[in-house]
């Protein structure tokens, strides 16, 4: 469920009864129906802001916020600018049917330079911005929307992410992703990795991912 803290404080009840009941009713039907579903749910605001102020149901949250996995924003993971753009130049050159395959060199420092406020959202319009403009099969950086062009003016140069950190984000991402599979659960997570699992515990300190919030009585 995508932006959950924009849901109202109706829908919130009803969100609230399907996790605690475990049923609903469809629109339009008195017929109550069982489900058993995993929901993930994302937001951009601050929910524990949310409850205080009034605008988020404080069950609710406390229903959701079982595991927490904060992802930080494009600009605070560089690393993955180059992979993300490679998949949408890939999405959208199939879309537009537009044999465009390959970015130059140039175009991927820009996009790793950019800050990108507006997230993965941004770059994916920004890449499908250049798939349109572009004429060629290399996206040069001159397809490139005109705030990233403006780097260019500037001298903005970017250093490449090595393979080590590339490595890491792979690595980092692989843990998350264990850990939801396994609902925080380190021994199942350390199955689902084939990993010994007393060298998890260094992974995750590694990582970072010790103390992630919410995520406290599930890291066992």
């Amino acid at each position: 469920m995508d932006e959950i803290g924009s849901m109202s404080l109706n829908g919130q009840a009803k969100l609230l009864r399907v996790l605690q009941e475990h049923e609903f009713e469809p629109l339009g039907s008195s017929l109550t129906v069982p489900v058993n579903v995993r929901v993930i749910a994302a937001t951009n605001s601050d929910l524990a802001k949310a409850v205080t102020e009034g605008r988020f149901r404080e069950d609710l949250y406390y229903r959701l916020n079982v595991f927490q996995i904060a992802l930080p924003s494009l600009r605070e993971r560089r690393e993955d600018v180059a992979l993300l753009a490679q998949h949408f130049l890939s999405l959208y050159s199939k879309a537009i049917g537009k044999p465009v395959s390959a970015f130059a060199p140039e175009t991927l420092e820009l996009l790793v330079a950019h800050d990108w406020p507006g997230n993965v959202r941004e770059l994916e319009n920004a890449i499908e911005h250049a798939v349109i403009v572009e004429s060629n099969a290399t996206i040069s950086p001159s397809s490139l929307p005109a705030d990233l062009a403006r780097n260019r003016e500037k001298g903005t140069v970017a250093v490449a992410p090595s393979l080590r950190d590339r490595l890491n984000a792979l690595e980092k991402q692989m843990l998350l992703d264990a850990l939801v599979r396994a609902n925080g659960v380190k021994k199942r997570a350390a199955a689902i990795l084939r990993i010994d699992a007393r060298n998890l515990p260094y992974l995750l300190r590694k990582h970072d991912l010790c103390a992630q919030p919410g995520a406290g009585n599930k890291l066992h």
